[in-house]
């Protein structure tokens, strides 16, 4: 008995022996480790796609107003915009998918978002304020446009302010990405495909790929282990 508990030691042991075979335990320590590491990685991205990355999902698919768009974005701004190209098209890019002409103020203070609205907006129109000052961004949509502007889809454009704003490196940048964001997931179903951006796929990829590195690495190691 004395002699299997020695020979069980030995092979958990990390020195090597005098013919400098290398020990179970020192074969298992560095993949073992790595494997745990990487698990907790790719668990964390799996919990990040399966939660469709952490903003409410779209249950309807829904369809644009048919209703034509105005010949230029409406984009009233009395302060210096840090990418105004990238908030233009930003813009641009959500009356397309959704039909919705928002008419977007950019300032730095508070304005009254309801007489404005009423003076310069018809009602299948939003309007989007921004005070660049406070971060704050806050909007008000017609009566027209809740066939899209539902109230789920207000929530998704809701949380994605709130989830760029931590990102963005100003309020007008952090409406830019809201608007994208939220123009493309609200005119369809989310899945787990289309819920979360392609680079959380390729990083599951690699996650699994040095995953199975590791287990061959180590199968390997066992393998040669006992030959020897």
């Amino acid at each position: 008995m004395k002699n299997e508990q020695n020979s069980l030691w030995n092979s958990l042991d990390l020195r090597r022996t005098p013919n400098k075979e290398r020990s179970y335990w020192e074969i298992l320590t560095i993949p073992l480790i790595a494997t745990v590491a990487v698990g907790i990685i790719l668990l964390a991205l799996l919990l990040h796609v399966f939660d469709y990355g952490g903003i409410t999902r779209s249950t309807v698919k829904r369809e644009p107003l048919a209703i034509e768009l105005a010949d230029e974005v409406k984009l009233a701004a009395d302060v210096e915009l840090g990418d105004e190209d990238g908030l233009v098209d930003a813009i641009e890019y959500f009356r397309n998918k959704t039909g919705v002409d928002p008419y977007v103020v950019i300032h730095d203070g508070d304005i009254d978002i309801d007489t404005n609205f009423e003076e310069k907006c018809t009602p299948d129109q939003m309007m989007i304020a921004c005070n660049t000052y406070t971060g704050k961004i806050y909007y008000k949509v017609g009566g027209g446009t809740s066939k899209v502007l539902d109230g789920e889809a207000l929530i998704i454009l809701d949380e994605y302010i709130e989830y760029y704003a931590d990102i963005a490196d100003s309020a007008d940048e952090n409406l830019e990405y809201a608007m994208r964001a939220t123009a493309r997931r609200i005119m369809d179903v989310t899945t787990v495909i289309n819920g979360v951006r392609y680079q959380f796929f390729v990083g599951i990829a690699v996650a699994v790929i040095i995953e199975l590195i590791f287990f061959i690495k180590m199968a390997v190691g066992i393998k040669q282990k006992r030959a020897g």
